[in-house]
């Protein structure tokens, strides 16, 4: 008998409009305050919706972007105005 990835598990993918928390992975949270390629500390446990909308960074590492594929727009604004974020699905949970 052969086994599939997918037989076994089959990764969450978040779809727009559905509420999600933020929680930062821990190869992440290795690039915290090394510029726009790494998720800001202040951004994990945050609350927000996946949007239709290409958030992204101003000179980011495109490969970076596309590991983070998935656009949520904040409840609430982080420091500097910032109102959303690239996340990966494994960084993201859904909020029932």
């Amino acid at each position: 008998m052969t086994f599939r990835a997918t037989d076994i598990w089959e990764p969450w993918r978040p779809e727009i409009g559905q509420r999600v928390r933020v929680r930062i992975s821990a190869e992440c949270r290795e690039d915290w305050g090394r510029g726009p390629e790494g998720h800001p500390s202040w951004a994990d446990g945050l609350t927000g919706i996946v949007v239709d909308k290409p958030y992204c960074v101003q000179n980011a590492n495109p490969q970076a972007l596309a590991r983070h594929p998935y656009s949520v727009l904040l409840d609430e604004d982080g420091p500097g105005g910032t109102y959303g974020l690239r996340m990966a699905a494994i960084e993201l949970e859904p909020i029932e």
